[in-house]
């Protein structure tokens, strides 16, 4: 995704640039030109220096620094630097401060007539305008429930004087910087631009950056991706520079746009891919506004349950599953501790009465035996008598098979 986006910018950027400066002459020569002062009424600084760089770029490193004084009318000179294969040279003027304009010899035919503009500084925003406001959405992917976003800002110094930010101030915020909003949740913010070398940082509403901002007119490009659930999401936007034009586009197929205030959506090409785009004009300083982005694409059901077995959601419905199934158990196990007694005191029920039924039987026939006894007079009537009655007593003070199956149900 952030491929894609890379490269719709590239394209993008390379599209708004007008014919490529002359290519460089083949050999280096002696350069020579002067410093002048860009801020009207304002004079050069005192001590002013010209430094010329030789940079090996297959090395990425300097390999030699000349210097030189600018005289009272500016003027400056450079014998030839040292020549060799992917060799490039820049000037630039060491000004107080974190600003020192720069020129790129490499590009420039003529090095006998050089000119450095310098300007004096201002720490005021008010210098500050977007002329024009890109947000494009070239990037949607449905299986991911992502977009990968450009945004392309061409910032104006109308003035006279470079801005730069004051960073020793102690009451420093996001409103002392130049700043641009993202939505909240975005992810791998990539930020660049062609304005001199400055930091980027990350506040609470997006980000902002410190680089030093000299009259003129750059482009600031910003890349960052975002998740979406449904089919919208809501881009807040807001100006504090105000802007001329802004335009949203969103490859088309991939939904519709809407932002309060703009015209009807429409189809345009860029780069031989086609957008569907809404545009607004004229912004005040401190506008703000949402863009919509609705209809966007949902992924299969099949992607879906990719989705599911890979997410967060799969691992909490499998806890949700172990868990259930570890309650069952337990109640199972409560359940069949229960029954146990029960069926153990049935159990003895069932030998209580065989051996209750054993006994009585062995009771009768001894009574039998013992008549037979008598009747054989082997047996003397008085030890038969008490006999017969011991052995009656027995027989009528065991308890019958009802009795114990009640006793027992009454202890379950």
């Amino acid at each position: 995704m952030l491929a894609a986006v890379g490269l719709v910018a590239v394209l993008l950027i390379l599209s708004s640039r007008g014919p490529g400066i002359a290519q460089a002459q083949t050999a280096p020569s002696p350069v020579s030109g002067r410093v002048v002062q860009g801020t009207a009424g304002a004079a050069l600084p005192q001590g002013l220096q010209v430094v010329l760089l030789t940079i090996d770029n297959a090395a990425g490193q300097i390999i030699e620094r000349t210097s030189a004084a600018v005289d009272g009318e500016g003027r400056f000179s450079f014998g030839a630097p040292p020549a060799g294969p992917g060799l490039t040279y820049q000037l630039a003027a060491n000004l107080p401060g974190n600003y020192a304009p720069s020129l790129d010899l490499t590009d420039l035919s003529d090095w006998s007539d050089v000119e450095i503009k310098v300007y004096e500084s201002t720490t005021s925003l008010e210098v500050l305008r977007v002329t024009s406001y890109v947000l494009l959405v070239p990037v949607v992917a449905p299986d991911a429930r992502s977009i990968g976003v450009l945004a392309v800002a061409n910032l104006l110094n109308s003035s006279d004087r470079v801005l730069q930010v004051d960073l020793a101030k102690p009451d420093l915020t996001g409103l002392d910087l130049v700043r641009f909003t993202l939505p909240e949740g975005y992810m791998d913010l990539a930020v660049e631009s062609d304005l001199p070398a400055g930091n980027t940082m990350e506040i609470p509403t997006g980000f902002a950056i410190t680089n030093p901002v000299p009259p003129g007119e750059y482009n600031i490009l910003m890349t960052y991706g975002l998740l979406y659930e449904g089919g919208t999401v809501t881009l807040p936007l807001r100006l504090p520079f105000g802007a001329d034009v802004v335009r949203v586009m969103l490859a088309d197929g991939k939904g519709t746009v809407r932002a309060e205030g703009f015209g009807a959506a429409e189809s345009v090409i860029l780069n031989d891919t086609q957008y569907t785009a809404v545009e607004g004009r004229n912004f005040q300083r401190g506008a703000s506004f949402e863009v919509t982005l609705e209809g966007l694409p949902q992924p299969s059901f099949w992607e879906r349950g990719v989705q599911f077995f890979e997410g967060r959601m799969y691992i909490l419905i499998t806890i949700w599953v172990a868990a259930a199934v570890m309650l069952g158990l337990l109640v199972y196990a409560y359940v069949a501790s229960r029954r146990r007694p029960a069926l153990a005191v049935a159990c003895a029920d069932a030998g209580s009465a065989e051996a209750l039924m054993a006994e009585r039987k062995r009771i009768v026939d001894e009574i039998a035996a013992l008549d037979d006894d008598h009747a054989a007079d082997k047996v003397s009537d008085a030890d038969y008598a008490a006999k017969r009655e011991e052995l009656s007593a027995k027989a009528l003070h065991l308890p019958s098979s009802q009795a114990t199956g009640a006793d027992s149900a009454g202890t379950r």
